[in-house]
């Protein structure tokens, strides 16, 4: 029985059947001051709209710097309704941990070639940055492929910003990783 790669229900007689998400919540149910979480689903002018669970999205205004450093896959636990339109349906949300959200996060655009970084390596040849993308580790291949996960990597220099995409270079490389055997998987299990 297969849902085509979904997980599946099993009813009587014994068929697949898809499972389904549950309906979003009624947009009347919604009360100001009421704390929810929310998962950023579109970028606005004025700022972010986000996934409350409802029928409806909520907006969170912020400024454009700040929006800038809001990635798409951030959750934001606790936000407040700060207001429920009923006419034309809109909900407004506050939210108290944005500014720490965002400090100290990189907006790709706004790096520079030869900038220092530091970074965790998070799989083969990426290190997050704390940008709103992963950078990719320049160098030779036997290399790259010997840091480790969670490694913690200092003083990367950006190599190449573009079409926001970011390559940095760890100096050192070759004598960091020297005596280090590639990590390969033991295919027999």
């Amino acid at each position: 029985m297969s849902c085509l790669g979904q997980p599946c229900l099993l009813s009587w007689p014994l068929r697949a059947s898809p499972v389904r998400p549950p309906p979003p919540r009624s947009f009347e149910e919604l009360r100001e001051g009421q704390l929810l979480d929310g998962k950023v689903a579109v970028f606005g002018e004025t700022g972010v709209l986000l996934d409350i669970g409802f029928d409806v999205l909520a907006r969170l205004q912020c400024s454009y710097e700040q929006r800038k450093r809001i990635w798409r896959t951030d959750v934001l636990r606790g936000l407040r309704v700060e207001l429920v339109e009923w006419e034309s349906r809109r909900v407004h949300v506050s939210f108290d941990g944005l500014l720490d959200l965002v400090e100290g996060r990189l907006v790709i655009e706004q790096l520079r070639r030869g900038q220092i970084l530091s970074g965790t390596v998070v799989s083969t040849a990426l290190v997050d940055v704390n940008a709103e993308r992963k950078a990719l580790i320049l160098g030779p291949r036997d290399q790259v492929f010997k840091l480790r996960r969670n490694e913690i990597l200092e003083g990367l220099r950006v190599a190449r910003v573009r079409k926001g995409k970011l390559d940095v270079r760890l100096p050192g490389l070759e004598e960091r990783v020297a005596g280090r055997g590639l990590l390969v998987k033991d295919p027999s299990g």
